[in-house]
C-alpha cells in the first residue's frame, strides 16, 4: 500500500526537535487536524503552511516544504 508524505516537512521537523505533538501546538492547531492533515485527508491551508514555515524556521519555499512523495508501506 502507497501512502502520501511530507518528506521535507517531515524531516526538518526532526532537524528541529518538533513532533507532530509539538508542532501542531505550536502553531495553535488541534493535533487530530494536524494528523489528518500529515495523512494527506485533508490539506494545509496557505495560512498554517506559512506558520509551520515560520516555527521551523525553514528558508526554503513553501512549496519546496510541503512537497508531496509516495511512501511505500507494507
Amino acid at each position: 500500500m502507497n501512502r502520501m508524505t511530507y518528506q521535507t516537512l517531515r524531516a526538518q521537523m526532526a532537524l528541529r526537535g518538533h513532533s507532530m505533538a509539538t508542532l501542531s501546538q505550536a502553531i495553535g492547531m488541534k493535533y487530530n487536524t494536524f494528523l489528518r492533515k500529515m495523512r494527506c485527508d485533508s490539506e494545509f491551508t496557505l495560512g498554517e503552511a506559512l506558520r509551520i514555515r515560520r516555527e521551523l524556521r525553514y528558508q526554503g519555499a513553501v512549496d519546496v516544504l510541503f512537497a508531496q512523495g509516495v511512501e511505500e508501506t507494507a
